[in-house]
């Protein structure tokens, strides 16, 4: 179970993500703006059919991993982005930490996992990288 700004995420031991709480940035992934009392299993864009092993929040913003090392990510005050979509990476991902306004995952390969970490800026349009990896 992780808590975000005003909301909340709960991976199951099945892989399914379920969020509650606020909704007003489409932090809670279900594909509007609205909150929900009581938990909800996330069931639109890109993560449906995933089974999920990880999840992060902070603020309103979110991201997820799958067993396959699919980085999955949501919410934004700015982009409004109301469902899960996946970010194409070069390499399987094997954790994710939310921070406000900026993202770090772990790479899956444990011979760059000690070397890359990469940090991305979520608040504006530009596109980052760093070591090799690159976010859309």
């Amino acid at each position: 179970v992780v808590a975000g700004g005003a909301h909340s995420l709960a991976v199951t031991l099945n892989g399914d993500l379920f969020s509650w709480g606020r909704g007003l940035n489409g932090e809670l992934g279900h594909g509007n703006n609205k909150n929900e009392d009581v938990p909800r299993k996330v069931e639109a864009g890109d993560i449906v059919g995933q089974t999920i092993v990880t999840a992060s929040s902070c603020g309103a913003f979110c991201g997820a991993v799958d067993a396959t090392g699919q980085l999955y990510l949501w919410g934004n005050p700015i982009k409004k982005k109301l469902v899960p979509k996946r970010k194409v990476l070069p390499a399987p991902v094997k954790d994710v930490a939310i921070g406000d306004g900026h993202f770090i995952i772990t790479p899956g390969d444990p011979r760059t996992t000690a070397a890359v970490k990469m940090s991305v800026g979520i608040r504006d349009e530009r596109d980052y990288s760093m070591d090799g990896f690159a976010v859309e």
